[in-house]
């Protein structure tokens, strides 16, 4: 028998929902894969009682015969361990790759300080986006070699993206929206960053109403902003020119600061806070 993992993700946290195609995987993984298969459908909601992450393991292994509830809570803790080694080594500055790969051997690697770079940019993604090199398009690599330093919602605490999502005068609704939300109010107040990389999935409602405030409260804090859209059709050479000329802009504007005084560079800021660019 062929096992398929399909989990029922409702909810993260108390009140805070995942999007309707998340929460409706199972079905239509069922609808969709036509080969005899048995799946896993553990739910995990943890706005109802009874339904959280230790539930949700023990209904995945059940499968599998493995009811040993001690093995399970070990397993869990282990799994913590690792989660949390790799959030440390990512909110030092390193890469997703090395991060994950030191995590998964058991090892905590601090990296030294990062070599300055003339321009940062903060990419706002989701996690399951920008660390697929082949959705993403390894945009992290295509930033380096233009000498920009990139910085990802990975790269901040908890407390950091909980203030973020304060500055952008919001609340948490969606599952994920901490890094995206939290991500860009964070980004948005801080000076270092010289502007901001969107990146959605094309078709995602909850992506398209926190674009909607990030663009929007972008002009306040009048930071360069480019929202870039992907999906099945989108094209290496467009994307790679849009975020060449994002980059080439925010190199400019960083030139025009003390060539011609804050008077100027609020006025053209007013005009290039946000691009937004279907890529698709």
């Amino acid at each position: 028998m062929k096992y398929i993992l399909v989990p029922s993700v409702q909810s993260v946290a108390p009140k805070i929902y995942n999007c309707s195609k998340i929460r409706g995987l199972p079905d239509l993984i069922r609808n969709v894969v036509k080969h005899d298969f048995e799946m896993i459908e553990a739910t995990l909601d943890k706005s109802q009682k009874n339904a959280g992450l230790f539930e949700f393991l023990k209904e995945v292994v059940s499968k599998f015969r493995i009811r040993d509830e001690k093995k399970i809570r070990a397993a869990m803790k282990a799994g913590f361990v690792v989660y949390n080694n790799f959030n440390v080594m990512m909110q030092r500055g390193l890469s997703y790759d090395e991060a994950l790969t030191n995590a998964i051997n058991g090892k905590v690697v601090i990296p030294p300080e990062r070599v300055e770079k003339p321009i940062n940019v903060a990419v706002i993604a989701h996690g399951y986006n920008i660390f697929d090199k082949k959705v993403s398009m390894d945009v992290f690599k295509k930033l380096e070699d233009l000498n920009v330093r990139p910085y990802c919602a990975n790269n901040l605490t908890l407390e950091q993206m909980t203030d973020g999502v304060n500055n952008l005068d919001s609340e948490v609704y969606w599952a994920n929206e901490l890094e995206m939300t939290g991500g860009a109010g964070h980004y948005l107040n801080n000076d270092k960053i010289d502007g901001i990389i969107t990146i959605t999935a094309f078709g995602c409602g909850p992506d398209s109403l926190m674009i909607e405030r990030m663009t929007r409260k972008a002009k306040k804090f009048q930071k360069p902003m480019l929202n870039l859209t992907i999906d099945e059709h989108t094209g290496e050479a467009g994307f790679i020119t849009r975020i060449e000329a994002f980059c080439d802009m925010l190199y400019r504007r960083k030139r025009s600061t003390g060539a011609r005084g804050k008077q100027e560079v609020e006025l053209s800021s007013s005009n290039i806070s946000n691009l937004e660019v279907s890529s698709y």
